[in-house]
């Protein structure tokens, strides 16, 4: 159920993400979405949420777009190694995080860039999904904050939970022998 129409342009990477991502989403998750017509419809702002699952982002990339906004992710830079994926998630917009690096700074200027043209930016202030075995948030980085502080923008509180009854944590790399340490860190 859309409850904002987007009026933003998709672009060729969302036009083929949409149709990909959101039926599965929408056949394997129920949602229940309380109050996210608070995301403004138009002007940058920046919505920060908690970091339960590796399906967080596809699952707040379709709550962000369901009510009229198209999600830009601060990600970690290791998620664009894959030249395939790198390209894609480029071409979406997404911001990458070269994370405990003089670089990091990269990432936060094309953040305040993005709010201050007017995009909605996702940032999980922690960083990380969280690593508390009860999934209690860990303590944030100051990013979300410091960006809203340059820019003057709404900060939009997400706390999402259920994601981790679908794909939990350790679920991938226990039955698929990956370690998702080094991608998740």
């Amino acid at each position: 159920m859309t409850v904002r129409k987007l009026s933003q342009k998709r672009g060729w990477a969302w036009n083929v993400a949409v149709p990909l991502v959101k039926p599965p989403l929408l056949a394997i998750v129920s949602r229940t979405w309380i109050d996210g017509t608070k995301i403004p419809a138009t002007g940058g702002c920046i919505v920060v949420c908690n970091h339960i699952s590796h399906l967080d982002p596809l699952l707040m990339a379709h709550f962000v777009y369901d009510h009229g906004r198209i999600p830009r992710y601060l990600a970690k830079a290791g998620v664009f190694k894959n030249k395939v994926l790198g390209f894609f998630l480029k071409a979406a917009g997404q911001i990458p995080v070269e994370r405990l690096s003089a670089n990091a700074a990269g990432a936060f200027a094309a953040a305040v860039a993005a709010v201050n043209a007017g995009e909605c930016v996702v940032v999980y202030p922690e960083g990380t999904l969280t690593r508390d075995p009860d999934l209690w948030p860990m303590v944030g980085k100051s990013g979300a904050a410091r960006i809203a502080l340059e820019t003057g923008c709404p900060v939009i509180p997400v706390g999402q939970w259920g994601a981790q009854a679908v794909l939990p944590p350790l679920y991938v790399s226990t039955i698929f022998g990956l370690n998702l340490g080094a991608l998740s860190s």
